[in-house]
């Protein structure tokens, strides 16, 4: 009897453990749900006429779930007051406001993906449900991509406008009579238009009213009008005719930049050690600008090449000891030039600040073939002995000095060391203590360097003939990860790269219509496109000791 009893307890606390356990998990397994939600119903229909609802709600097959419907939801024609949207559970009403919409006018309400599953987040793409206020739902559409004018890469998220008014003004005062957006690949749809003539316009827009208002938005643009219709293409196949109806235009491409109106202005300042200073632009100086600091001009100052960033050195105990130091800028603002612009910054301190380093010196271990050889500074220098300074060339057992000429660069944050080198050779660079001193008076440690004088072996050379640039101003650039690293000016439709590093290349011609050899943007007043820009639709690799001739036609 007692077993029984025994048993009979053991088997359920036996059920009391495989119920709790059944409790607490799920069960897992079997594929994951990757389908997106399947509208079951439109209520009113997708693609009513006479629509004179206040509401239109759509119905699901399963619960979904919104993301960012206020940012996603795009309307075409655009209206003034963003809808109400309300989820409810497997249905989305959107509420409208009936005030907002113009007679015989076909709308339509592009979710994007703003629509997906509750539980997996699978978003239906693109999904629009369009309404006429009149008889006839208009059927016309515009396609084609958005590309960056000096990259060629998509831009995403850009506004594609459509106006009746030949006037180019409106673009900047007006919403658009239609409206579409670009995907993450460039492209953009306007579909259900009606049979117009029409202006084309691209925007970035920056506070999101639909028109090009802000100087800093990107725009594009076509320098024509584009009459929407319906062609029909004849497609043979064996015995069997298809005839397919599309909308044209499909394939439009427009080119996005950003006007030269930025102004001039300090975007940073940086100083995260006592003794330097780093002060960056919006944009490079016509000139260099003055600079005051504590009310005396500072000598220890360098721009780079194109006067954008301002490097300062402190080398006086009464400025670099103080937390806050006061400069005056004072430069020509480019856009005005004949406008002084003065501004007044602090350098303060970074709580994280470091004691600044002693010299430094980098000392490359090959000598390029077109450059001298270049030692770099992290301090300016104040002075060199160039006595204590030796190159020595070891030819079979006897060792020859070479004379060695040595300047200092503008910066004076680089040392060039030029002399007789042969190439091809290796050459022992001696540096003794002192030789170089700089404006904390610090002092370099004796050192040598083996240094390799690169000769013509180690290169590539490029001959490009671009026959259809025979008398055109042009320039080709060989890029890296959209860095220029070689340019060439076109010279009756050649261009002639020597001394290439054997690596691999892009190449991009620009259309260089001012001849100030840089890219220069559009200017929408006048109606100015991008300086146009080419790229060759293949990568060219560069090897050593070969002389490499490419025919590359543009059409």
């Amino acid at each position: 009897m007692k077993r029984f009893i025994s048993n009979i307890i053991l088997l359920i606390s036996i059920c009391l453990v495989v119920f709790s356990c059944a409790k607490m998990g799920t069960l897992s397994g079997g594929l994951k749900d990757t389908k997106p939600p399947v509208i079951v119903k439109c209520k009113p229909e997708n693609g009513s006429t006479n629509f004179d609802e206040e509401s239109f709600t759509l119905y699901f097959d399963e619960y979904i779930k919104l993301n960012k419907i206020n940012e996603k939801l795009l309307i075409s024609p655009p209206i003034e007051e963003q809808p109400e949207v309300i989820l409810k559970g497997k249905k989305v009403e959107v509420k409208i406001d009936l005030t907002q919409l113009q007679a015989n006018t076909t709308y339509n309400f592009n979710f994007s993906d703003a629509i997906a599953d509750n539980n997996e987040n699978n978003p239906i793409s693109g999904f629009v449900y369009a309404f006429s206020t009149g008889h006839v739902i208009d059927s016309l559409s515009v396609k084609g991509k958005i590309l960056d004018a000096h990259l060629f890469t998509p831009i995403e998220g850009a506004y594609v406008s459509l106006y009746k008014n030949e006037t180019d003004s409106l673009f900047k005062t007006v919403r658009p009579d239609y409206l579409g957006r670009t995907d993450k690949n460039g492209m953009f749809e306007i579909p259900y238009i009606a049979d117009n003539a029409y202006s084309i316009y691209a925007l970035k827009d920056e506070n999101y009213n639909y028109v090009f208002d802000q100087a800093t938005e990107a725009i594009a643009f076509l320098n024509y009008r584009i009459k929407p219709r319906i062609i029909f293409d004849t497609v043979t196949n064996g015995d069997s005719i298809k005839i397919n109806r599309r909308t044209i235009p499909d394939s439009l491409e427009l080119l996005m930049f950003t006007e030269d109106h930025l102004p001039q202005y300090i975007t940073k300042t940086e100083r995260k050690t006592p003794h330097f200073c780093q002060v960056v632009f919006s944009r490079p100086h016509v000139s260099k600008p003055i600079i005051i600091i504590e009310r005396e001009i500072n000598k220890n100052i360098k721009f780079s090449q194109d006067y954008d960033t301002v490097s300062i050195w402190f080398a006086n105990d009464s400025l670099y000891l103080r937390d806050s130091i006061e400069m005056i800028f004072r430069y020509v603002e480019p856009l005005y030039p004949d406008t002084i612009r003065t501004d007044t910054i602090f350098a303060i301190l970074d709580a994280n600040s470091k004691i600044k380093p002693g010299l430094e010196l980098i000392k490359p271990k090959e000598k390029e073939i077109t450059k001298p050889y270049t030692i770099r500074l992290n301090h300016p220098v104040l002075k060199i002995d160039k006595q204590l300074l030796t190159i020595t060339y070891a030819h079979d057992t006897t060792e020859i000095e070479l004379k060695a000429n040595i300047n200092v660069s503008k910066d004076s944050l680089s040392i060039f060391i030029d002399s007789d080198f042969l190439l091809g050779e290796k050459y022992d660079i001696k540096i003794r203590e002192g030789f170089i001193t700089d404006i904390f008076n610090f002092k370099n440690l004796s050192d040598s360097v083996y240094v390799y004088i690169k000769s013509e072996d180690d290169y590539g050379h490029l001959k490009l003939y671009i026959p259809e640039f025979m008398n055109k101003k042009a320039y080709v650039e060989l890029l890296q990860k959209d860095k220029v690293i070689y340019i060439e000016k076109l010279e009756s439709s050649y261009a002639d790269f020597t001394y290439i590093k054997p690596e691999t290349y892009k190449i991009r011609l620009v259309r260089d219509l001012n001849n100030n050899m840089k890219w220069d943007p559009g200017k929408f007043s006048s109606k100015l496109q991008a300086e146009p820009v080419f790229y060759h639709p293949d990568e060219i690799e560069i090897r050593n000791n070969w002389q490499h001739e490419l025919t590359w036609t543009i059409h």
